[in-house]
């Protein structure tokens, strides 16, 4: 049966001291574990969130009259928000992988009228900047898309109207083309007085069409133009008021924006008063522990 010798308490010390380099390391190699899972596992994180209103008029005064904005809920600029477009151009502006924006950004419906805007920052100052960047941008995109909608709208109605406007023009050109050409026709007959009132009516149809012409070259310029308002209205979307973010004027539609204070979120999973002492008695023992195989290891392999 093999013997073990034993080991007195000096012979313990002197092969501590004689290995105390190691344990000092490997202490230090704990300690260094235990302060990157502490910086890991606790973190702080800020959160700045913005409420949003909707408020809408069911139509726009321009100088030709009015027009009607469509009515939308605060699902519909959901969906713009969460579009790809707006999270790859959200992406670009901020340097944020496209990816990782779902985790530092949330667009929450309240109810049919009012949603909210929430940022995820390591810091104040980032959070701050984050929030009122994704707002602009929030803004610009929504501006972009609804002003852009509308104009299709109203540009599919009109350019509808102008084609039945010019068919109607060319009908009446046709008109008047007709009745000129019998006109000079029966002029050399004018002597006869049968022919007096059949002259009359051509004259008087002719006047009517030239009439009907000039309506409706005025009601093709007209739309024209209103269209051009439209557009130069909606291209300017800064003094486009009805989807202006942060807007208090009760006039036109509007998205009213209500930042709330930044709050501050600590994730506390360590106590530090509590880690570091024991990391620091775990990393002596475990370096104990490497001394005394080590001097076993060499022990046994002299024998």
């Amino acid at each position: 049966m093999q013997e073990y010798e034993e080991i007195s308490l000096r012979d313990l010390i002197l092969i501590l001291l004689k290995g105390w380099k190691l344990i000092v390391a490997t202490t230090i190699v704990v300690l260094t574990i235990a302060f990157g899972v502490f910086l890991t596992l606790n973190t702080t994180t800020y959160t700045a969130s913005t409420q949003a209103k909707l408020m809408f008029r069911p139509d726009y005064p321009s100088k030709f009259g009015t027009y009607a904005l469509p009515q939308s809920k605060a699902e519909d600029f959901l969906i713009l928000l969460k579009d790809e477009t707006f999270l790859e151009s959200l992406s670009t502006t901020l340097k944020i992988d496209s990816n990782q924006l779902e985790t530092v950004l949330a667009f929450t419906p309240i109810n049919t009228t009012d949603f909210t805007i929430k940022a995820i920052g390591a810091t104040s100052e980032d959070t701050s900047e984050l929030i009122n960047t994704v707002v602009d941008s929030a803004e610009d995109y929504i501006n972009y898309v609804v002003s852009k909608k509308m104009f299709t709208s109203f540009d599919t109605s009109y350019n509808t109207k102008l084609i039945e406007m010019e068919k109607s023009k060319t009908d009446k050109q046709r008109m008047f083309t007709y009745f000129e050409t019998e006109l000079k026709s029966i002029t050399p007959l004018l002597n006869n007085n049968v022919i007096n009132p059949v002259f009359s009516s051509l004259s008087a149809n002719l006047v009517q069409v030239k009439a009907n012409l000039a309506e409706i070259d005025f009601s093709i310029l007209e739309s024209k133009d209103y269209l051009n308002e439209i557009q130069t209205t909606l291209d300017n979307l800064k003094s486009f008021d009805s989807f202006k973010l942060a807007n208090h004027n009760l006039e036109t539609p509007k998205i009213e924006l209500t930042f709330n204070n930044i709050n501050k979120n600590e994730t506390k999973r360590f106590n530090a008063m509590t880690l570091f002492p024991v990391s620091l008695v775990l990393g002596v023992m475990l370096g104990a522990f490497i001394v005394f195989f080590k001097n076993y290891w060499s022990s046994s392999t002299n024998r």
